[in-house]
């Protein structure tokens, strides 16, 4: 079990991008400040129900800067609970990186939280994945976002989404986090619900690998001064050995804007608990429906590999659909 209780805060299901590949069902659903303290609540009470040392807390959306001031909030309010409960606090903001500024950047490098942004090429590919509710290329944007941040002394992590469409264009992202000494993640694209006519997304196995390759190659001819191979590679986190791909089911809480809790941001409508249950984490950790977090030592296929205890068997979400145990491509 991990020491950290992580938890997805989806405070809006609203966003100012149109992207192809995003799960989120778009309602007009906004966090009222209420429902945002009670989820804290459950999120620290569930920490010290169940012995952890400390909390994470992920603002998501939609696009979570558009309600920035809850998150300050939330924020303020998650500190003086966790301090009273001497608890550790980890905080990040997932952002497409289009609306911060340095008001936010500021606050945000102020009480020690981090920040991720999406950015999937800076080319056409960002454009055609992470365009704007008019068309437009979110890319100038998103660069001014990471300046920004910079100039705030924040380190933002860089997270790309890995499809058929930026396939291509992953060396120039990873050039561009090298240039900037950034952290970066090469997550592959999932299929889901709301993406599943967009099947110009999905690229096929050899595809995947010859794209990667050509992107490793770039940090192999410029090794960089600061540790990047924790968490470049989906799911793979070379930090040590690991026996679950992610906390999902386990020691992960998935809250949208209305206080439901699902097991994983991927299947938010599978609604298992909610903020104002008993024992939430437990509701979680025993849902027996759809997909199943097993441990790799327990996945027959991965038994005699090498490399078991850094994928560990992969996201279960996609082992579980195929092998027929959760609906939905």
């Amino acid at each position: 079990m991990s020491s950290i209780l992580s938890s997805w805060l989806h405070i809006t299901d609203s966003c100012n991008l149109s992207c192809p590949y995003c799960y989120v069902v778009k309602r007009g659903s906004q966090m009222s400040e209420d429902t945002g303290l009670a989820a804290v609540d459950a999120v620290v009470h569930s920490a010290q129900q169940h012995g952890y040392k400390g909390i994470k807390l992920k603002y998501a959306g939609g696009e979570p800067t558009l309600k920035f001031p809850l998150i300050q909030q939330l924020h303020e309010y998650a500190r003086r609970l966790t301090d009273k409960a001497r608890l550790e606090l980890q905080e990040v903001v997932l952002s497409n990186g289009v609306m911060l500024t340095s008001a936010m950047l500021a606050y945000l490098a102020q009480e020690d939280m981090r920040l991720m942004i999406s950015l999937d090429g800076l080319d056409v590919a960002q454009g055609k994945l992470r365009c704007l509710a008019d068309g437009r290329s979110s890319l100038p944007f998103v660069v001014q976002g990471v300046e920004l941040a910079l100039a705030a002394g924040l380190k933002p992590y860089l997270s790309t989404t890995v499809t058929r469409v930026n396939i291509n264009s992953l060396p120039e992202v990873v050039a561009f986090a090298l240039d900037h000494e950034l952290p970066l993640s090469l997550n592959l694209y999932r299929e889901n619900p709301c993406s599943a006519e967009n099947t110009g997304l999905v690229a096929g196995p050899e595809e995947l690998i010859a794209g990667l390759l050509r992107a490793l190659k770039v940090i192999e001819e410029r090794l960089p001064p600061y540790r990047l191979i924790d968490g470049l590679l989906d799911l793979v986190p070379f930090s040590g050995p690991q026996e679950h791909p992610c906390a999902a089911g386990r020691d992960y809480l998935v809250i949208d804007t209305q206080g439901q809790i699902a097991r994983c941001q991927m299947v938010m409508d599978e609604v298992v608990s909610d903020i104002h249950a008993d024992d939430p984490l437990q509701d979680v950790r025993d849902f027996m429906d759809g997909f199943q977090n097993v441990s790799v030592d327990e996945i027959v296929e991965c038994r005699d590999c090498p490399w078991k205890y850094y994928c560990a068997g992969g996201c279960p979400l996609l082992a579980g659909r195929r092998a027929g145990q959760v609906g939905g491509d």
